[in-house]
């Protein structure tokens, strides 16, 4: 078990590394006196269900919630209909634990359910996936989303312990597992020159071996998070490289209708970012081709993502909304877009597309 101090508080936070579920055995005896409340994922249920329920269904006290992980629950007004359905399965005390299990929506969503009933539960969580294992559970970093805003609201929580089992790895298919790591290569291809080397060689291979990506990259890409958090908690300073793409990434989630997947839309948000570096000479023009390579093998292929003038103009006009300066990196990737001669672009001018959204925010 490693510890780790949290980046928010004076707390511990424990890290429970193993290769099978059965790494999770210690809290059948640890939470026999407590209100047990599972949340877990219900794809991630089917596919690993007999060490699930070898765990769990016999636990005392224990309740177990399926969720279907998608961005829709992550609004505000579904998680509350959530937390009643708890609390009549499930009245909580002050002895009562919550295990989330699941990728980043599931954590998100049992993070913030954990934080705010009863002032705060303990909390543990369990991802399933490598971005879910080496960013949204080392965050602590808890957000729904409100109307046309991404995790408009949020908090920020500590989870009592991560639980991080290898062998889940196995179940998500080649091209997945690969999209999942877009966080991990942002975080390299800005911080660790190094490591984003070796992602680029795993991502560029036919065979990906999962416990060499477990050691040598998603464990080390939390580790580095966290080191990134605890200078810098809230982001607003040197932690902000931690939000890189994502300016552009999450109003196209929004303006998508969350068509745009978040892996996807980062994607396309560094994209237009280092284009801009590149640009600027600021960026290697050498690791942006790698970087494009990247895409390729990922089949995140921007011309598929030059969308229609009005998905743009709503995604800015969300930016402008928020009060952000997302707006200056859509502005970017709409010149990409016309420097591209792609035909979705040359119809329409960016100073028409300022022009409309200044006038739909001065009339809301």
């Amino acid at each position: 078990m490693d510890l780790i101090k949290s980046p928010y508080c004076n707390r511990q936070i424990e890290i429970v590394v193993g290769n099978d579920w059965n790494i999770l055995e210690s809290l059948e005896s640890e939470l026999r006196d407590k209100n047990v409340l599972v949340l877990i994922d219900k794809g991630v249920r089917s596919l690993h269900q007999e060490a699930f329920d070898a765990i769990f269904k016999n636990m005392p006290n224990c309740q177990i919630e399926l969720f279907t992980a998608v961005e829709s629950n992550k609004q505000i007004s579904s998680v509350f209909k959530l937390i009643d359905r708890i609390s009549k399965k499930l009245p909580a005390g002050r002895n009562t634990v919550l295990v989330a299990i699941g990728g980043g929506i599931t954590l998100n969503v049992g993070g913030f359910i954990a934080a705010i009933i009863r002032r705060g539960l303990d909390l543990v969580v369990v991802p399933t996936t490598p971005m879910a294992m080496s960013d949204v559970a080392f965050g602590s970093k808890h957000g729904c989303n409100s109307n046309e805003v991404k995790h408009y609201i949020g908090t920020y929580y500590d989870p009592k312990r991560i639980y991080l089992i290898k062998s889940v790895l196995h179940s998500i298919d080649s091209l997945k597992l690969k999209r999942n790591l877009i966080e991990s290569v942002k975080q390299f291809l800005v911080l660790d020159k190094n490591l984003f080397n070796l992602i680029y060689q795993i991502i560029m291979s036919n065979n990906i071996d999962i416990e060499y990506l477990f050691d040598e990259i998603v464990y080390p890409s939390a580790l580095q998070k966290i080191e990134i958090l605890r200078n810098d908690p809230k982001e607003i300073g040197a932690g902000r490289v931690l939000l890189f793409g994502h300016a552009v990434a999450h109003p196209l989630e929004v303006a998508s209708g969350f068509k745009i997947p978040h892996d996807e839309a980062v994607a396309i948000g560094m994209y237009v970012e280092l284009a801009e570096l590149v640009s600027r000479n600021i960026f290697s023009s050498h690791d942006f081709g790698k970087y494009m390579e990247i895409l390729e093998i990922l089949q995140i292929r921007m011309k598929n993502y030059v969308y229609s003038q009005e998905l743009f103009a709503k995604s800015l006009f969300l930016s402008k909304l928020k009060g952000s300066d997302d707006s200056v990196a859509l502005l970017n990737l709409i010149r990409l877009g016309q420097l591209q001669n792609d035909k979705a672009f040359i119809s329409w001018k960016i100073e028409d597309v300022l022009k409309a959204t200044t006038e739909r925010v001065g009339n809301e």
